[in-house]
């Protein structure tokens, strides 16, 4: 997500090129949805996993910890982490934490405790050698989302973007990193290759992989969302290559731009953001965090790099929506049952919808509600490397820095939520298919 508000003229320009039509924001269906699921809080069908009200790195000694907290650029307490993800083979717990307030030194780190729920201490990832970007485009500078594939790869996106939250500089070029969760060693780094029109808007803020085939192997690929400049990048780990694809399906909704969170207000004109898939189904999911719709593209036309050469997409046609929400959302995954987990901004609610069926309201279905620790969840994933799968949420309270509310060094709560995918799914298939889908799956793991 993005606090920085593209030129008006720029989007006018956009919107008029693309064809955008113009329009009040369609009226959100919160308190039908608060009926529904009760007004108090409480999780209901959730583990509150861990909690924050203040982040501790740890050190490699005493020397390091003096020289680090001696720095002017290091401020741990504006640290704000934005995405999650689980390694089931050791358990380690993975947090992103990109450069959005100064002082944000680390951006990458993992829990070190994995049994303590409040507050537990964390390691900057792989070391603290990698944490220096801000000043070196050799390590990590900004790092808004990782995502782990079934074959124990970690793939982070650094966008390079420092101080999102006020100035916005572009300090390092946008890159992709992928480590062996094996090992903790890099084993691919690709700096993209952004066009000229995009220097001042790229903003890559997410990531997915998947292994295409039974085995792990180098044939793999990377989907990258850059809500910035409106666009998607797709990576070959094979090829070592990627491709710029550009879609209307990738723009903000100019009646969607206002976003109301927990009582504060947003104005945003972000692009494609949310993306999920998973490895038994043939489609990507995606959106724009500003705007209401769903798109969906083949996964096998994203990965025919001739179709979109020289900045062209000759398969425009199969990008598509597929239907609407009622409020805006950041985070979605795709479990293995083809049933998508999601958060909407207005409702403070995780919703679930069953992918054989239409995307629309009347298929979305509550699966867990709560005022204060769903409010603005930046990240939604599926933990399916294992059984059971699980589906885990952040919620950061960062919709007061994009709002402009939040003052530098105030503390703020950050709490991470998970679920059993198949509790959760009865809400859309049923008490009887999530038992069937329990009872299946343990013998597929």
């Amino acid at each position: 997500m993005s606090c920085r508000i593209q030129d008006n003229g720029q989007f006018e320009r956009r919107q008029a090129k693309h064809g955008l039509r113009k329009g009040l924001r369609p009226a959100l269906f919160a308190v039908a949805l608060w009926a529904l699921v009760g007004s108090a809080s409480g999780l209901q069908r959730s583990t509150l996993q861990y909690t924050w009200g203040s982040f501790a790195f740890a050190f490699d000694s005493d020397q390091q910890r003096q020289e680090i907290s001696a720095r002017a650029d290091y401020a741990p307490q504006n640290s704000t982490p934005f995405d999650v993800d689980v390694d089931r083979a050791t358990g380690r717990c993975f947090l992103s934490f990109p450069s959005v307030l100064p002082g944000a030194l680390v951006s990458l780190a993992t829990v070190k405790d994995k049994h303590q729920r409040d507050s537990p201490q964390l390691a900057p990832y792989p070391d603290w050698s990698w944490h220096d970007g801000q000043r070196s485009c050799d390590g990590m500078t900004s790092v808004f989302r990782i995502y782990i594939d079934k074959c124990r790869r970690l793939w982070v996106i650094d966008c390079g973007v420092v101080d999102v939250g006020n100035t916005f500089q572009h300090k390092c070029p946008p890159q992709l990193l992928v480590f062996d969760l094996r090992t903790d060693e890099l084993i691919a780094r690709h700096r993209f290759n952004v066009p000229a029109k995009d220097n001042e808007t790229t903003f890559m803020l997410n990531v997915i992989a998947e292994q295409k085939g039974g085995f792990c192997s180098d044939d793999a690929f990377a989907y990258i969302a850059d809500t910035g400049a409106f666009a998607m990048y797709v990576f070959s780990l094979r090829s070592q290559r990627s491709w710029r694809i550009e879609s209307e399906t990738f723009l903000p909704e100019s009646n969607a731009e206002r976003i109301e969170v927990n009582g504060s207000t947003l104005m945003l004109q972000d692009g494609v953001l949310g993306l999920a898939l998973n490895d038994r189904d043939d489609y990507l999911y995606y959106h724009s965090f500003s705007s209401f719709q769903e798109g969906r593209v083949l996964k096998a036309v994203l990965q025919e790099e001739a179709l979109f050469a020289d900045g062209n997409n000759s398969a425009a046609e199969e990008f598509s929506y597929i239907g609407r929400r009622q409020s805006q959302s950041a985070g979605e995954a795709l479990a293995m049952n083809s049933v998508m987990f999601f958060h909407q901004m207005a409702t403070e609610s995780m919703f679930c919808w069953d992918t054989s069926t239409e995307y629309t309201s009347d298929n979305h279905h509550v699966v867990e509600h709560d005022s204060t620790l769903l409010k603005f969840v930046t990240s939604v994933k599926s933990i399916s490397q294992g059984y059971p799968e699980e589906i885990w949420a952040i919620d950061n309270n960062g919709q007061r820095i994009f709002a402009g509310e939040f003052e530098p060094n105030q503390p703020r709560t950050v709490n991470i939520v998970r679920g059993s995918v198949s509790d959760w799914s009865s809400k859309c298939k049923g008490e009887w298919y999530s038992w069937i889908f329990e009872f299946c799956n343990s013998f597929w793991w």
